[in-house]
């Protein structure tokens, strides 16, 4: 049946193409319609070609025998004229051609044949290449997933292990079989990490998405290890998941790493709240005590009737009181600056105006040190934006050094002048120096050069490391000059200028305060007896009337008892806290408030703010910046 559709069918074809082709050249010729014997040679070649040599054949016999009639007159093989010469010649080109064809066809067959074996050797040999170098591939993907220091698996498409490396299998102690059972993972996984895993991974899963957790997987010896574990799914053509990939890799170095960091890190914080802590308590109670001396001394001070001998005592007591203050104030500045929490308020300020009030405050020291000052402030553009109190104890700094380390009869030479827009000031003395090594550790905090310098000169060295601390902070520079030991030293503060205000506001003295001012009715809140008999002493010799208490009830029932208009109270109380106090009689009427504190870090005075207190005073107190400050306070109630 093959061989019949497959061989006689096309032949078949060929001859019912020659005998349709023979009919219509007999009806054509019958209606006069000569149709040309060329058609029927195509016809033979047609059935030649679907048909094979046979079949072209046949149809070449049926066309002569068609020719014979064609030619004739009449009767068959009855020709006249040409007739015959054109049957001969019909009869013999119409077999050749169909043998032709069968010759070119048999020879293209073979042709193709021999091509199509060709092609089939190569195919089968890339193939065999193909196959070779994937097998090589896949020998070394293995011994690669073998050689790798991970764990590395592969699963199916549901999920359940297919391949796994030989780190999987050292690692878990586990076989084949028991390594690619649907349960494997709960076998080696902690229990604690199995249920956030599941529904991590269930997640992952539908949606066909990577899967990456930390969890911890049980070695053969039954401890267990972190490890990083990554799955990623594979897809075919059309983005089905078909595989899925995973890695984990031991991380549990690092989480003990990170654990100890975290453990140190901890302890060093506690170490350093702890230190600060100290360091608050240690400045309360150091500041505590000085503050009735410094009261006390301060308002003897004012005595007129002093001997000298006796004042010289008093302005002896006076500075050592200040100076041991100054030492309290720097280590907590160095605190704070060690921490990056040193607040500044800043605004527009004269730098002329605090050398001035500076040179002021230094004045008794320069005059004792028998020193020649020569102050030159040639700037025309002395304006700076700037914290006026910490540029204060930036140039308190450098002129107290320069007086402390010259000789008696000494010269010191405070100068100033523009540099573009920066304005540099400067502070010059000729005396002891300082040499080359020490020079580039001058700002380093305890540095005072050699040791015997800081015998004979006392203090911990931490001056110019806070100045230099701020003036950084106030985005100047701070730069110290020398030519060496004996040769004098220079410092030069350099700060960027800004437009003067249209009226400058200058910090009242004890002496310009109204008069009037002094009439406030001040309710002081101090537990300890000694402060508060100093500072009411104080305070009542400035014109104020002062009526004092010492816990947070006594204050609040002199409170009731009779109005105020200013409240000073110390933070520590024994049945309480002066926030507390200001919090209670903030809730029934509106008054103004100065906190006194030994306690001095950032962090108290925002609590004293946040409380209702207007400022926050440190103990010891100076009696200038205390008077300052009330006037500051009672004018703003106005």
């Amino acid at each position: 049946m093959t061989k019949m559709r497959t061989v006689w069918m096309p032949r078949l074809l060929g001859l019912l193409c020659t005998l349709g082709v023979i009919a219509l050249m007999e009806v054509s010729n019958r209606i006069t319609l000569r149709v040309p014997i060329s058609v029927l040679y195509v016809t033979i070649l047609y059935a030649g070609f679907i048909g094979g040599f046979v079949g072209g054949m046949m149809s070449a016999a049926l066309g002569v025998t068609y020719a014979a009639y064609f030619f004739s007159t009449g009767h068959v093989f009855h020709f006249e004229g040409d007739g015959g010469t054109r049957f001969y010649g019909f009869a013999i080109t119409a077999p050749a051609m169909v043998l032709l064809l069968g010759y070119l066809r048999n020879k293209t067959n073979r042709l193709s044949q021999q091509l199509m074996r060709m092609e089939l050797d190569r195919s089968a040999s890339e193939i065999e290449r193909a196959t070779r170098m994937f097998e090589a591939s896949e020998q070394q993907y293995r011994k690669l997933a073998d050689a790798m220091p991970l764990l590395l698996w592969r699963t199916n498409e549901l999920g359940v292990n297919d391949y796994c490396n030989a780190q999987w299998f050292r690692y878990t102690g586990l076989t084949q079989e028991q390594s690619f059972r649907s349960d494997v993972w709960l076998s080696v996984m902690h229990p604690d990490d199995q249920l956030s895993c599941a529904e991590h991974w269930r997640g992952s899963y539908v949606r066909g998405e990577i899967f990456e957790m930390e969890c911890r997987y049980r070695a053969a010896d039954g401890s267990y290890r972190w490890h990083l574990a990554r799955v990623v799914p594979m897809h075919d053509a059309s983005g089905q998941v078909i595989r899925w990939l995973g890695t984990a890799a031991d991380i549990d170095d690092q989480k003990r790493t990170q654990a100890e960091l975290r453990h140190s890190k901890e302890t060093a914080e506690a170490a350093d709240r702890a230190k600060d802590q100290f360091l608050a308590v240690l400045s309360h109670e150091l500041r505590t005590p000085l503050t009735p001396v410094l009261a006390s001394v301060t308002s003897l001070k004012k005595e007129k009737d002093l001997s000298p001998d006796v004042r010289q005592t008093i302005e002896m007591m006076h500075r050592n009181i200040e100076l041991e203050a100054r030492l309290i104030d720097d280590m907590l500045d160095l605190t704070r600056i060690a921490r990056g929490k040193l607040p500044l308020e800043m605004e527009v300020t004269d730098v002329h105006a605090l050398v001035r009030h500076v040179i002021d405050i230094c004045g008794e020291d320069i005059v004792r040190q028998q020193m020649h000052l020569r102050v030159d402030l040639q700037a025309g553009e002395h304006h700076v934006n700037g914290d006026p109190a910490r540029l204060q104890q930036v140039l308190w700094n450098l002129i107290k050094n320069a007086v402390k380390y010259t000789d008696v009869g000494g010269e010191l030479r405070i100068a100033s002048r523009n540099a573009g827009e920066v304005l540099e000031m400067s502070v010059t003395d000729n005396g002891i120096g300082i040499d080359a090594e020490t020079l580039p550790r001058i700002f380093f905090a305890f540095e005072q050069g050699e040791h015997s310098g800081s015998r004979r000169f006392g203090g911990l060295g931490l001056g110019l490391t806070i100045s230099k601390s701020l003036i950084d902070k106030h985005g100047g520079s701070l730069r110290a000059s020398s030519d060496g030991r004996g040769k004098g030293s220079t410092f030069t503060v350099e700060l960027k200028t800004v437009p003067a205000p249209a009226a400058a506001i200058t910090a009242p003295t004890i002496d310009s305060i109204d008069p009037v001012q002094r009439k406030l009715k001040i309710l002081m809140v101090e537990d300890h007896i000694d402060t508060s008999r100093a500072l009411q002493r104080l305070l009542s010799g400035l014109g104020y009337e002062v009526w004092s208490a010492s816990t947070v009830e006594s204050a609040i029932e002199e409170a009731k008892a009779r109005p105020f208009d200013l409240l000073i109270s110390d933070i520590g109380l024994p049945d309480g806290s002066g926030l507390d106090l200001i919090r209670r009689l903030l809730a029934e009427r509106p008054i103004k408030g100065i906190a006194l504190s030994g306690y001095g870090m950032e962090e108290d005075i925002l609590r004293s703010k946040e409380a209702g207190f207007e400022e926050h005073l440190t103990k010891p107190i100076n009696l200038q910046k205390l008077e300052a400050t009330i006037q500051r306070v009672a004018e703003s109630a106005k």
